[in-house]
């Protein structure tokens, strides 16, 4: 409904989204007409992990992070209060009560992009595997959720957070990048301590088939602990 009342703001947002993953796919091909490889991903491959991220990220600012922004917002206005008062789960009250469809056209066009590039590069991903995409595709955003919605809820303490949104971007945006180019220490944190590797590198590597299951499962239990609500519990919030 609110989309439909600002039906102009939703068709130059959707533009400017689908324009934003655009430039990011023509990049890619500006740095590639210098180089062969960037750590051994050819030009097809970081165009593939590019859209791969940019389904993930589409994802992210369509269901999550609107709520998440949100919330910082009903802290300063003082609203929060009528939220928690509400016999409903806080968390899932708070996590769903904003949406941004403006990203669905681009996920749909990259979507295609996706299958152009899987069918140019003469891949042949069987059921399995897509299970396996789909299946670490939702991991990543269990994970980005919780580390996202963390940070959201914050704003209780410090109420004056005002770039949370641009914390959010920059944190995503490292993962349209392989996790493969990082070295040291910067490798093992976005491993395991950020894993942004989630986002796109695991997936990605799924359809090329070049997933290592260590990873996967590793994923699976940061999920895990992720849900139990560990990282909740000491915000004093109901799952």
């Amino acid at each position: 409904m609110s989309h439909l009342e600002y039906r102009f703001s939703f068709i130059m947002w959707s533009i400017t989204s689908i324009l934003w993953i655009m430039l990011t796919l023509i990049s890619i091909e500006f740095i590639f007409g210098h180089v062969n490889s960037i750590a051994g991903w050819t030009k097809n491959q970081m165009l593939l992990i590019a859209t791969v991220f940019g389904i993930f990220s589409s994802i992210m600012w369509m269901f999550f992070l609107p709520s998440a922004i949100n919330i910082t917002k009903l802290v300063r206005k003082g609203t929060l209060d009528f939220y928690l008062l509400k016999p409903i789960g806080n968390r899932f009250l708070l996590s769903t009560n904003q949406f941004s469809l403006d990203n669905f056209p681009r996920a749909c066009i990259l979507v295609l992009i996706m299958f152009g590039l899987i069918d140019s590069m003469g891949l042949k991903i069987s059921f399995l595997s897509w299970i396996q995409f789909i299946l670490f595709l939702l991991i990543g955003l269990g994970i980005f959720y919780n580390i996202f919605f963390t940070a959201a809820v914050t704003s209780i303490w410090f109420i004056d957070i005002f770039n949370l949104e641009d914390l959010y971007a920059n944190i995503l945006n490292v993962g349209r990048l392989p996790t493969h180019i990082f070295e040291g220490f910067t490798k093992l944190s976005f491993m395991f301590i950020l894993p942004v590797m989630f986002v796109a590198t695991f997936p990605a590597q799924i359809l090329l088939g070049t997933a290592d299951i260590t990873m996967a499962i590793t994923g699976l239990v940061i999920l895990i602990q992720d849900l139990r609500g560990k990282s909740m519990n000491f915000l004093g919030f109901s799952h």
